[in-house]
């Protein structure tokens, strides 16, 4: 029961349904709350996962390894031992797709490296859990502050350095820290996430989630309105009936019955997904996920893949987002991580011959550059990513290729052209082969 005419201190009006989801927020004033909803969407909006998880997983699967000055691969040099493990509990890929997913998802990637003597360990750190302090004219913080638990179990206190520009800790952390592009606020020091663009459509995805979700939990009810039949209500009767309303609105709350004495008029309201368009809603947020990561929409929405264009999306799904973003990574650990570890002669790279997907279009190209008849076995095997062979920089031929006129069994028949013409066939209906019938030619023509 409701006590709807009770009297209450007077408060200001608001709507009779508020939303419990922001649909809106901005980086400069309200951050932490930004991150807080990009990782919320994370795991409760499916494609966002979907999305983040396919481009953390493919990156955390190529094959890295070093290069020289000369650009010539090595796989069997120190510094691919080195971070083979980053902590006891990962190895090199799993670090690499937390890393992923951070960056992609919250557009920050924050890393505690620890180096004792020879040996290391670099921890990816919650972004959520991170406070800065004192902030600069530049936009730096003078302080960073980490705290991995209520508790305080795990904290850092990383002090910036002017002189080497690094963030430490008296014991030694160093702060490493890789960020998205920001253009939203006046605090250059972080990035801002790669799904910033289509927040509205996340919003309203998972607002529509929960309706429907609220739906089936209150036993799909419909939702009911309350037309009361009072002359002369007081301003506190009105407050206390919007009080009320609010408190039986929302998404997680929507199609719940409920009970109340008073003289009323109650009048239901059908609404279905079809009402909401929450399948149409579903495409476009997909869509819009799809363009922020530059995700094929064939790879995201099924709907949308036909066998003729999967492979032409797996292709620009690895030229346009799994590679650009692996490259992001692979500079970071070669300006920041490979220094810190005393590598100097090598560089990290990807080994994009191993990638599966692109092998068939290398192929491909391949074949039609040898069938042009105008590349050399060198240059094609270049394309191959083969190494070059002795006498491969001539250009073959078929033999059987001569010029229009020239005559195939002898140098010149220009006096008796007639006459050899009949002897080759007559020769070729006795059953000569071509070497017998050109020795021939040579001897009577």
């Amino acid at each position: 029961m409701f006590n709807l005419f009770k009297k209450t201190e007077k408060k200001s009006a608001q709507g009779y349904c508020n939303q419990e989801i922001d649909t809106k927020f901005d980086y400069q004033s309200r951050y932490s709350e930004a991150i807080r909803f990009f990782v919320s969407a994370y795991y409760e909006v499916a494609p966002v996962g979907i999305a983040v998880d396919m481009i953390a997983q493919e990156v955390a699967h190529l094959s890295i390894t070093a290069q020289d000055s000369t650009g010539e691969f090595n796989n069997n040099v120190e510094i691919l031992k080195k971070i083979k493990a980053p902590n006891k509990d990962q190895s090199l890929r799993s670090f690499i797709d937390e890393i992923m997913v951070h960056y992609v998802l919250l557009g920050n990637v924050f890393i505690d490296f620890n180096k004792v003597g020879s040996s290391y360990e670099m921890l990816v750190l919650c972004q959520q859990n991170i406070t800065r302090a004192g902030l600069q004219p530049n936009g730096k913080a003078t302080t960073i502050i980490y705290s991995g638990s209520n508790d305080n179990l795990l904290y850092r206190e990383y002090n910036y350095n002017s002189e080497t520009n690094l963030y430490q800790t008296k014991q030694g952390n160093i702060l490493l820290h890789l960020k998205n592009n920001n253009i939203t606020t006046i605090d250059k020091q972080m990035g801002v996430s790669f799904l910033m663009k289509g927040q509205l459509e996340i919003s309203q995805y998972k607002s529509l989630s929960e309706y429907n979700n609220g739906l089936i939990k209150n036993q799909c009810r419909p939702s009911l309105g309350f037309f009361f039949e009072v002359d002369n209500m007081s301003d506190s009767q009105i407050d206390d009936i919007k009080e009320t309303m609010k408190s039986i609105s929302g998404s997680t709350k929507v199609g719940k019955p409920f009970a109340m004495i008073a003289k009323a008029r109650v009048e239901k309201f059908s609404e279905s997904t079809k009402d909401m368009d929450f399948d149409n809603l579903k495409k476009s947020t997909k869509n819009i996920i799809s363009q922020c990561l530059k995700i094929p929409l064939p790879l995201l929405n099924d709907a949308t893949m036909t066998y003729s264009n999967y492979s032409t999306a797996q292709y620009a799904f690895f030229d346009n987002c799994v590679l650009p973003f692996a490259q992001v990574i692979i500079d970071f650990f070669n300006e920041k991580i490979l220094p810190l570890l005393g590598e100097s002669k090598y560089k990290l790279a990807i080994d994009k011959t191993t990638i599966g997907a692109l092998e068939e279009r290398k192929l491909a190209t391949v074949k039609s550059h040898a069938e042009a008849g105008v590349f050399t076995i060198n240059e094609i095997r270049a394309i191959a990513g083969k190494e070059a062979v002795e006498n491969g920089d001539i250009i073959y031929q078929p033999q059987n290729l001569v010029p229009v006129g020239t005559d195939r069994y002898t140098q010149d028949n220009r006096e008796t052209p007639s006459e050899k013409a009949f002897f080759i066939a007559l020769m070729k209906e006795q059953g000569y082969n071509d070497n017998e019938i050109k020795e021939l030619a040579k001897k009577y023509f």
